[in-house]
This record gives structure tokens, sequence and C-alpha cells, in this order.
């Protein structure tokens, strides 16, 4: 009996990594309803979801040990790689050549060592992207509300599909110029999410002047490494670009540092909602369950991402 039960545990062992396997990618892909067009595609999503999941495994593994300063989770883009999930020609909307560098004129200002506009209410709810590249509009979007309510204190969800549909200075779903929606919002305002709400693909205009806000929006320049936190302490979350590494895309909680990213071109365009001791508050528009509910702490100080080299000044009056 003794052999027997050996036996068993040995046939167990040597096929227990396979099934467990085998039930946490069908388990992953019941949770977030996940299908494909042909079995050719499944095995590829299959054979980058094992990928990702061994990366996730070990990276915790020693996030737990305190060698690693975040976590890693298999979230609804575990079958996708990091290159996927952002703008398919890098540096083309973010290039800073021949823009000026701003400089604060009030010289160094004292400000508090952490902050965090969601709790002055100056921020709208997370948002998702979805499969189109619109990360640009988001940004700039998601920062005008914020400065709109700053200055008025009326905080209103504006249209990213506006933008999506209309701005012909960018074009829709593909990589955007972030200066080219500032002008388009100075030209013609932003009307309410409620009236022109955001389906992921570039349609036909909707706009409506009737409809829209006045906002007149500058975006002039970068600011400096040394002015950023002062800026979005000042004036509210400001529009930033970053380059994304192997694992953003599986980001979970912690303060992430990987340096990876540095070696990427500029390619996605996030919200610096706050900063804290050490790190960045940034929103992401990946929707609720990528990250701390939407968010990522990037590293501060150390310019990871590029982050530091790419924070528009945006002015909103």
């Amino acid at each position: 009996m003794k052999l027997i039960a050996i036996c068993a545990i040995l046939m167990l062992t040597t096929g227990i990594y396979g099934s467990l396997l085998d039930f946490k990618w069908h388990l992953w892909r019941y949770k977030y309803e996940k299908s494909y067009l042909n079995k050719t595609e499944e095995q590829l999503r299959r054979q980058i979801w094992e990928s990702n999941w061994k990366m996730v495994v070990y990276h915790n593994k020693l996030a737990d040990e305190g060698k690693k300063s975040y976590w890693l989770q298999m979230n609804q883009f575990a079958d996708m790689t990091s290159d996927e999930m952002v703008q398919s020609t890098p540096t083309l909307s973010w290039n800073v050549r021949g823009l000026p560098v701003s400089v604060s004129k009030n010289g160094n200002i004292s400000i508090p060592e952490k902050l965090d506009w969601r709790d002055k209410n100056c921020v709208t709810e997370i948002k998702d992207q979805g499969k189109c590249k619109s990360c640009w509009a988001f940004s700039v979007v998601g920062t005008v509300e914020s400065r709109y309510c700053v200055i008025h204190g009326c905080l209103y969800s504006f249209s990213v599909q506006q933008l999506v549909d209309c701005d012909k200075g960018n074009n829709g779903c593909l990589p955007g110029y972030p200066k080219n929606a500032c002008r388009y919002i100075t030209s013609y305002g932003l009307m309410k999410e409620d009236d022109y709400p955001y389906n992921a693909t570039k349609n036909k205009c909707q706009y409506s002047r009737n409809r829209a806000i006045h906002i007149p929006v500058i975006c002039k320049e970068y600011l400096s490494n040394k002015t950023i936190a002062e800026d979005v302490y000042k004036y509210g979350p400001a529009s930033a670009a970053i380059s994304v590494g192997t694992d953003f895309h599986l980001y979970c909680s912690g303060i992430y540092e990987n340096q990876d990213c540095n070696k990427k071109n500029i390619s996605h365009a996030v919200i610096i909602d706050g900063y804290g001791p050490g790190y960045w508050l940034i929103r992401n528009s990946w929707g609720v369950s990528w990250g701390i509910d939407g968010y990522v702490l990037l590293k501060r100080g150390v310019n990871l991402c590029h982050i530091e080299d790419h924070v528009l000044n945006v002015r909103v009056e």
C-alpha cells in the first residue's frame, strides 16, 4: 500500500504543473470573458499568458522577500505583451525637440510632502481606453477636467470621444499629439461625457457647439524635473508621457521601479494626480481592474520611464 501511495504521488507531481496551468488558464479566461478567433490565436495567447504567469510568480516571490518594491498580477492583459498595450509608433507624438523647458519664476515654494488631488474632489473616475490607442486624448482631457475644477470649482467628465472623432490635428485611435489636442479644445471647447460618450473607435464627428463648454487651454512647453511637483501642487493634475517596460501592464501594487522601461521609447500618455515620498501618483486609462484601482505609484526623482522629461505644461483659463 505504501508503494502504491508513493507511485500515486509521483504521478500527481509529474503532471501537476501542467494541470495547474490548465486550471488557472481556464479560470482566468472565464473571469475576463476571453474568446479568440481561432485555435492559432488561442495557442499564441496561451503561450504569452504562460510566459507572463511564470514572470509574475517569480517576481512576486522576490517582492514577498523584500527584494522588489512592487507586485504584479495576472490581470485582463495577461495574454498580451507590453508592446501591444501602447501606441504603435513610439516617440511620434511626444517628441520634445525644440520645445522650451518651463522654469519657475517664483523660485522654490513650500509644497507638502504628499499630495493626492482625489482628496480635493477634482479628479474624475478611472476610465478605460479599450483597444483604441487614445491615451493621448485621455491624458489631455483628464488634465483639463481637473485643472478646470481647480479654477472654477466644478468637476465635469468631459468627452474623450469628441477628440477621437473630431480633432483633425490627430487621427482618432492612432498615436496623437497633445499640443494639437490643446489647440482643438481651445477652438471648440469640450462636450460632457454624457452628451458624447466614449466607444473606443473613431466615428463621424458628432460635435455640437451648443452643448460644449468653452475652455481656453495652452500647452506650450515641458516642465523641468525640478518644477513638476510644484506645478501639480499649484495647478492640479498634469499630463505626462512615459515609456512602458516589459511588466508594466501587469502591475498590481507597490512603487514601480523597473528600469527596463528606460530602454524603451516614449509610447504612453498618463496623468500625474499627485505625489508622495519617493513616488508619483499616476492615473492610467486602462480601467479600474489594472494596478491600484487604475493607478500606479511610479518611482520619483530618477526620471523612471522618462516621465520627468515629459510632463506637459498645461494652462487652463
